[in-house]
């Protein structure tokens, strides 16, 4: 019997998102697969100091990126009977492939490697969602040679050369209104609230991804996105699936609403695909979403060395700018109508992750 297991995190929505991704892809295919998010095997108190971490990096960028700089392994937040109750799971299976999305993973999978290969075939693929190694892989170069690399994007070599499949068509630019998405990223971090000390208000509608009820400003036309309260990317709903992060939606003069999915995709990729640009730090989801749907990404103060990587690779491709540069521009609206047909250029020539994956592990 064989089985994928799609290993991702909740630490931010940009590995857990694509795997959700994926994972629909790859059911559809009519294989066996199933989504694990590293915190589910955290000791509960460890789940509680996240959530309280969460709040501290979304309130201050400033400790967000002091935060990262002392990050390391998290060995001791792991619950040790869930591991093994995991471990009894996937030593069930003749075959399992383990597709890392993050690399905190990777002290369990070595375990569990060096305690069951000699009675389970199994097969680790790493992908990468940073045009470089993001913060949680700066731990893990030096990984084993059995495990084998997948870069999505890489800005060493310069190209982007996979995506994982969202089933939307992408929108023309010329039926796009003049509309922008603001956002930090999963978890709010950034200057992203700083863009509305600009006059990018008076050359196009905003919508905003809210973190906090505070996040909104009653006295500003704007359309609110809010991730549900309580929602976890750790939780699973009542058919024991990961779900996408339900949204509030709250547009100027109406009634708040709740959208759970869109069309097989997360609720905020509506606005994505709807938008003329995002405006957000280059984290890995978000400059993949900016391809899946050939919006432009207007990228603000990086989050990292690999977020600075990211941006360097989509400003090169001619798919992204500063907000600096753009503001200087006026908020040219030609500037993005010619980033959205490099991105259209750059999309038709990717090939689907799960292609990639599955010429190398069936």
């Amino acid at each position: 019997m064989e089985h994928y297991c799609l290993l991702s995190s909740g630490v931010t929505l940009g590995t857990y998102v694509p795997a959700v991704m994926l994972e629909k892809q790859m059911t559809s295919k009519g294989l066996k697969v199933d989504t694990y998010v590293l915190e589910t095997y955290f000791q509960q108190g460890a789940q509680g100091k996240l959530i309280e971490l969460k709040k501290q990096i979304h309130q201050s960028f400033a400790f967000a990126k002091m935060a990262q700089k002392v990050s390391s392994d998290i060995k001791s937040s792991y619950d040790e009977t869930k591991l093994q109750q995991l471990f009894e799971t996937w030593q069930a299976f003749d075959t399992i492939h383990l597709i890392v999305f993050s690399g905190f993973w990777i002290s369990i999978i070595d375990e569990f490697v060096g305690a069951y290969s000699h009675q389970v075939e199994i097969d680790v693929q790493v992908i990468h969602m940073d045009a470089s190694y993001s913060a949680s892989w700066k731990l893990h170069k030096q990984l084993s040679p059995d495990y084998q690399h997948n870069w999505l994007f890489n800005l060493e070599a310069m190209e982007v050369t996979h995506s994982i499949g969202i089933p939307q068509e992408i929108i023309p630019f010329t039926e796009r209104k003049s509309e922008v998405l603001i956002h930090g990223g999963g978890w709010g971090i950034g200057t992203y609230q700083n863009t509305l000390q600009s006059s990018i208000a008076d050359h196009y509608h905003l919508n905003m991804v809210a973190y906090e009820p505070s996040d909104m400003l009653s006295n500003v036309s704007i359309s609110y996105f809010q991730q549900q309260p309580g929602w976890n990317a750790w939780n699973r709903d009542e058919h024991g699936n990961h779900t996408f992060p339900p949204m509030i939606v709250k547009s100027p003069g109406s009634e708040p609403t709740v959208e759970y999915e869109f069309n097989g995709c997360s609720p905020i990729y509506r606005i994505v695909q709807l938008s003329q640009a995002i405006i957000s730090k280059p984290g890995g989801a978000t400059i993949m979403d900016s391809l899946h749907s050939a919006t432009p990404l207007i990228y603000l103060e990086n989050y990292g060395k690999y977020e600075t990587d990211n941006a360097e690779l989509w400003r090169s491709l001619g798919l992204g700018m500063s907000f600096p540069e753009w503001k200087a521009s006026g908020f040219d609206p030609g500037l993005l109508e010619q980033m959205h047909h490099n991105l259209t250029e750059v999309k038709s020539n990717t090939q689907e992750v799960i292609d990639l994956l599955t010429q190398v592990v069936i």
